[in-house]
């Protein structure tokens, strides 16, 4: 049987551990200098503070990459 949790749930759950996501982001919820580090699709590092909002920033942050975007972040028009 599988669970249906909120992605707010799910990265609350795994502080401490790395996600991985099907568009291509992962980030490791181990906290190093006060930031948590991802990865975008393209490669590129994302970080954000480990204190106040971290969970909404995530999930804006994935929420933001599950669209089909160029390297710079533009959207791409499907046809």
């Amino acid at each position: 049987m599988r669970v249906n949790i909120s992605l707010e749930d799910h990265v609350k759950k795994n502080i401490g551990g790395t996600l991985v996501f099907n568009n291509g982001c992962w980030i490791d919820l181990t906290e190093e200098d006060g930031m948590f580090w991802g990865i975008t699709p393209y490669g590129e590092t994302w970080g954000c503070s480990a204190a106040g909002n971290v969970v909404e920033s995530i999930v804006n942050w994935i929420s933001y990459w599950d669209k089909p975007r160029t390297e710079t972040g533009s959207l791409i028009k499907l046809k």
